[in-house]
């Protein structure tokens, strides 16, 4: 029976493992799409996992919601936060705390 737990639970940690790296890229795209098509710079081409947790898919099953942090600029000199949401693998909105107000897709 040890042995068996043991191998679920590598096995969950392998999908978890690749499902966060598919929903990271995803995340790395569209933050960096999203800047371009708003006019503004997107700094360090990265995205950092800001929250993860349970939610609702639209057909009422759990899925995970994994909330990336990123930073961009509009002059150079100030770095402002950005955040991508993601409902499993599908980007459901992206917010720029923009300092003329916040701009939301």
């Amino acid at each position: 029976m040890d042995i068996l737990a043991l191998l679920l639970l590598i096995a969950f940690g392998g999908w978890f493992w690749s499902d966060s790296t598919q929903a990271r890229e995803t995340a790395l795209a569209a933050a960096a799409r999203f800047c371009k098509q708003t006019d503004v710079q997107f700094l360090d081409q990265t995205v950092t996992l800001s929250h993860l947790k349970p939610a609702r898919a639209t057909s009422g099953h759990i899925i995970l919601q994994r909330v990336y942090r990123f930073e961009f600029c509009t002059t150079g000199a100030e770095r402002y936060p950005g955040f991508v949401t993601m409902k499993g693998q599908k980007m459901t909105l992206i917010e720029l705390d923009h300092p003329d107000g916040k701009v939301i897709s």
